[in-house]
């Protein structure tokens, strides 16, 4: 009796299963394909007493004794172009995702709405974000073949560019209001589907990676409001020019970023998501093989403990606190500078430009901070960095010079607080990084996208756009206080060590020395 690993787990599988024993191959599940043929030696080598398997680097064992033999390289190319596939993927969804704020203008123009009544392009979205993520996680957990993965990647980076751009055609506010709905649901699915395969593909290792891959939707942030300044300054934006062209070219070079991902995981290999397995994940993988329902039914039985509620409903309280101060900051800044007259629209996109460029410098940061640093530490100072920074702005908001100052700090604080977050989930509370674990998490951040802005705009309308900070320091300051809960009680028993590797020079480095 030998053993395979699958989507749940361990599972025993007859001597029949093996195919080939001299050429050390074997039929495998695979948490992408069921009936894919994997080498024995790639990703490991499994053996067993009463299926004794010949290999380069294999030996018999007993089947109590069975052992996992590494075979895969140190820096793992396939891995590795699946992880830098999904970054680019970020680096288009954060650039689209971004673009509302700046051009909230030229959408008034174009549907002759006010602020107030454009701020439901916000909730439009993250209600989209909430039913995406919600039927993202149950498909992730239920369909594990990577054809599968590929084509719901491909159909919700598409659905996410054309359901957006197409919304900037129509002159009807109730059109722009249905379509930014249906992107909000494929940003949901592509949400989803990538943190988790980012989990699939690293197992305890995934802070990193996860810091990694929300740096490109930093990336892709900083890029949105130049395109908006540069479209503008072009096209002009007085009364007399064409905002409407300008509209819908903004968003037609924005989403042409999606065509080399859409490229890509049409014609790329398959998505491997095996890995190396460490002796503590080998044995929970044996535990958990005597299990064979889905992770679905399993999860809800978790879910009638007491203390897996408290956990999971803590988390996407903070979690969304967090989020909710951090998108409508983002995406009210450029209305806030324009109509405090702190400067002119050419130079309200560049403040944006900054919140975003600091943001990714943070993030940029994190992959390297998290390698050393525990997700706990990282969060506390990101937490007391954005409630100084939103402290002063509010002190100083007339003062342009030291309002810069601020959002630059807010920029850098806010970087690595949702990777960061994501990674606690594994490290400090010690569950799985499931796909409706994600979900859960997602669910609590999109809730927030989809209520506060039309409070916030509310508030701006009624005591002026000083009302923008003094939303995100409550927000904030409720949100230390949830963290503060998930800190003191929500650790661990048997705490779990963090990945940490030793200080080197280079990204490259870097990650060789994690992987």
């Amino acid at each position: 009796m030998g053993v395979v690993e699958n989507s749940e787990g361990f599972a025993p599988i007859s001597p029949s299963t093996v195919s080939d024993t001299r050429s050390g191959t074997t039929s495998m599940a695979s948490p992408y394909e069921s009936d894919v043929h994997l080498p024995l030696q790639k990703p490991y080598t499994l053996q067993g007493a009463d299926t004794p398997i010949e290999g380069p680097n294999s030996r018999s064992s007993t089947i109590d004794e069975f052992e996992v033999t590494p075979q895969e390289p140190r820096f793992p190319k396939r891995k590795m172009i699946a992880q830098l596939s999904l970054c680019w993927m970020f680096v288009f969804y954060g650039a689209l995702w971004s673009m509302l704020g700046p051009t909230l203008s030229l959408f008034s123009s174009r549907t002759g709405s006010d602020i107030q009544m454009l701020g439901y392009l916000f909730t439009i979205r993250g209600l989209g974000n909430v039913i995406g993520g919600l039927l993202g996680g149950k498909l992730m957990d239920r369909f594990n073949g990577q054809i599968g993965r590929k084509i719901y990647i491909i159909i919700s980076v598409a659905v996410l560019a054309g359901g957006v751009m197409t919304s900037t055609l129509f002159e009807q506010f109730a059109m722009a209001i249905i379509l930014n709905g249906i992107a909000g649901v494929a940003a949901g699915f592509m949400n989803v589907f990538s943190n988790t395969l980012v989990g699939y593909l690293w197992g305890d290792r995934v802070g990193i990676f996860l810091q990694m891959l929300h740096f490109c939707f930093g990336v892709g942030s900083v890029t949105s409001p130049l395109i908006v300044t540069f479209v503008t300054d072009k096209m002009g934006v007085g009364v007399n020019s064409n905002r409407w062209d300008a509209l819908t070219v903004c968003y037609i070079i924005t989403s042409s970023l999606a065509i080399p991902t859409i490229l890509f995981f049409l014609f790329s290999p398959a998505l491997d998501a095996s890995r190396i397995i460490t002796q503590e994940e080998k044995e929970k993988m044996e535990k958990r093989s005597k299990d064979t329902r889905s992770p679905w039914i399993k999860f809800k039985e978790q879910l009638t403990r007491q203390t897996i509620i408290k956990y999971i409903g803590v988390v996407m309280v903070a979690l969304a606190l967090f989020v909710y101060s951090e998108g409508v900051f983002a995406g009210l800044l450029y209305t806030y500078v324009t109509k405090k007259g702190l400067t002119d629209e050419i130079g309200a996109g560049l403040l944006n430009s900054l919140f975003w460029l600091t943001f990714t410098i943070g993030r940029l940061c994190a992959i390297f901070i998290s390698a050393k640093v525990k997700s706990v530490y990282m969060i506390i100072i990101d937490l007391c960095g954005l409630l100084f920074a939103i402290t002063a702005a509010v002190i100083f908001h007339d003062n342009l010079n030291i309002f810069s100052i601020c959002v630059g700090v807010l920029g850098v604080s806010y970087a690595s607080m949702f990777p960061a977050t994501m990674s606690l989930i594994k490290s400090y509370m010690g569950y799985d990084l499931t796909g409706t674990m994600t979900s859960l998490i997602i669910l609590g951040s999109s809730m927030g996208n989809m209520i506060n802005p039309v409070i916030i705009t509310s508030t701006m309308s009624k005591f002026g756009a000083i009302g923008l900070l003094w939303c995100t320091l409550i927000l904030l300051s409720i949100s230390f206080i949830f963290y503060f809960v998930i800190f003191a009680f929500f650790g661990k028993r048997d705490s779990v060590k963090e990945v940490t590797v030793s200080a080197v020079a280079t990204p490259v480095e870097l990650i060789e020395e994690v992987v």
